[in-house]
């Protein structure tokens, strides 16, 4: 878990409101004195609260985990949630990795010197 002082407007931050409504959005303001975050609701299990902007306290919320081990379906979900955001930067970062993914499962690798390079299927 996060300290009030560690949370940054713009993380991607998953728990529950309150009511114990479960969420998943971005930090848009925080107010740490009374330890309570407003985040951007982009998934809930309450579809009114989709949407919208929510306070709870942050001892309820965890920092969302990274996307390192993460499937081509998962990606394309959060490439969605970017999308919707309009979060450019995000969007350009998860398409990188959707797209490296990709070139990984066909057999297909860049090097570094930007030249392509056929990998063998391994036998």
């Amino acid at each position: 878990m996060m300290r009030n002082d560690q949370w940054k407007i713009g993380d991607w931050v998953k728990g529950r409101t309150v009511n114990g409504e479960l969420v998943h959005g971005y930090i848009v303001a925080i107010d740490s004195l009374k330890g309570i975050l407003k985040i951007h609701v982009v998934a809930c299990d309450r579809e009114s609260t989709i949407g919208r902007t929510i306070e709870t306290h942050s001892r309820f919320v965890r920092e969302f985990p990274a996307y390192e081990d993460i499937s081509e379906a998962q990606i394309q979900d959060l490439i969605d949630i970017a999308l919707m955001t309009k979060d450019k930067e995000w969007f350009l970062e998860l398409s990188r990795k959707l797209t490296t993914m990709r070139q990984k499962d066909n057999g297909w690798v860049r090097s570094s010197s930007c030249s392509w390079h056929f990998r063998p299927a391994s036998r």
